[in-house]
């Protein structure tokens, strides 16, 4: 739910208003913004998603699937080319977050089980900045 909140657009509830504007988004089947700028500055944003919805939206719903918003996250820094990806890479992901007192070296394998099926999402998609590996 939490990888929800992360993406652009207007949530569920918000949709209500008056002004919103329907508009293109890769995340989801539909989007709504709060003005026509606003889903104008969105479309331009991820400009690169174009016609890659339905591999976004895989990609995604692992992402919420397994809970992981932190996936969705390196895709929007991989999008940016910012120069933050050298500091996404710079330790593994279960380094950065606390593991279960219960089973921690099964936690991990789980974790890199599923970072390994969302590189596998990730890979089908055309992004600049792309890493070469998960490594």
């Amino acid at each position: 739910e939490n990888a929800r909140n992360l993406l652009p657009a207007l949530t569920e509830p918000e949709r209500v208003l008056a002004e919103a504007k329907h508009g293109w988004t890769t995340w989801r089947d539909e989007a709504w913004y709060c003005s026509s700028a606003c889903a104008a500055s969105h479309r331009e944003a991820f400009a690169a998603l174009v016609g890659q919805e339905h591999l976004v939206q895989a990609f995604v719903a692992h992402a919420i699937e397994v809970r992981t918003p932190f996936f969705v996250i390196a895709l929007k820094v991989l999008l940016k080319g910012s120069g933050l990806l050298p500091n996404l890479l710079q330790k593994p992901y279960w380094d950065c977050v606390d593991l279960p007192e219960e089973d921690p070296a099964e936690y991990i394998e789980e974790m890199k089980r599923d970072l390994a099926t969302s590189w596998g999402l990730l890979k089908k998609l055309t992004i600049p900045c792309m890493p070469e590996s998960m490594e």
